[in-house]
């Protein structure tokens, strides 16, 4: 007998899909009737996909992010998740052209590449190990969407500057609605990051590896992505720093993070691994 969690398996992606044609769809038509299906398709899947998650969890009474496919997973969840929210504020012009169908892959990834729950690994029972990783998850999901808008703001400027008011200005945004888009997700992928790094400390001194964390790249690197975040957010907020600079940061930022984790798991595959 088919259990809820396989009957989800295959309603999300399916939903995602569906999202997905129509983010994509009001990107090239903007006027198209499809407009009042976007967010009750993309809520649904979120909505769908985080039960499906807490199903698959409760069976394996562990955080779901045990193999490569439930970080696939998670992280289609929270980039859906975070969107979603931070759609609320984009108005009648929606800007989910590229994460909505980004999730919509990585679900369906997961979907493929997915296995039953086998031997838990001790450290992923730990309560902090937990919220480590899950908050790891969220924070690169927000700062991605972060760099998303970000990317669209610097776009749309540089159409504006130039005097070309073609396809981006007619699909995009204002430049103050990516603005404040870009810093909502930068604050709460600074906000997840901080609870990351808060937590795998605390687990690591909890379970040994204290010394092995403060050598390791990736937390290294995560504390100066943080750092960075920090500076960005004290400009705007402190300084009264507003619009292309502050934006730019979180791009450059962003885009340092991921390619330097890229160069670590390349080069280092076995880093970052605790037992």
């Amino acid at each position: 007998m088919i259990s809820v969690a396989d009957a989800l398996l295959f309603l999300v992606p399916a939903l995602y899909a569906a999202a997905a044609a129509v983010s994509i769809l009001l990107f090239v038509r903007p006027e198209s009737g499809a407009r009042r299906l976007a967010r009750p398709l993309l809520f649904a899947a979120v909505v769908a996909h985080g039960v499906e998650i807490a199903l698959r969890a409760a069976v394996a009474r562990r955080c779901p992010l045990g193999t490569l496919a439930e970080t696939t997973g998670l992280t289609a969840f929270a980039l859906a998740g975070t969107y979603t929210v931070l759609s609320l504020r984009s108005g009648r012009r929606p800007t989910g052209v590229l994460i909505v169908p980004l999730s919509c892959a990585l679900v369906l990834a997961y979907v493929l590449t997915r296995r039953e729950a086998g031997a838990v690994n001790p450290a992923l029972a730990s309560p902090w190990f937990s919220l480590h990783a899950a908050s790891a998850v969220l924070a690169v999901a927000a700062l991605a969407v972060s760099f998303v808008h970000g990317v669209f703001y610097l776009l749309l400027y540089r159409e504006i500057k130039a005097h070309r008011f073609g396809l981006l200005f007619r699909r995009l945004p204002p430049l103050a609605v990516l603005s404040r888009m870009t810093n909502i997700a930068a604050v709460s992928g600074f906000s997840f990051l901080t609870v990351t790094l808060a937590a795998g400390t605390a687990w690591g001194l909890r379970s040994g590896h204290a010394g092995a964390m403060l050598r390791d790249p990736m937390f290294l690197l995560s504390a100066g992505a943080w750092l960075l975040y920090a500076a960005g957010l004290a400009v705007r907020y402190l300084a009264g720093f507003r619009g292309r600079y502050t934006v730019l940061l979180s791009v450059f930022a962003f885009s340092l993070l991921i390619l330097s984790m890229t160069a670590v798991f390349l080069l280092f595959p076995a880093l970052h691994v605790y037992r």
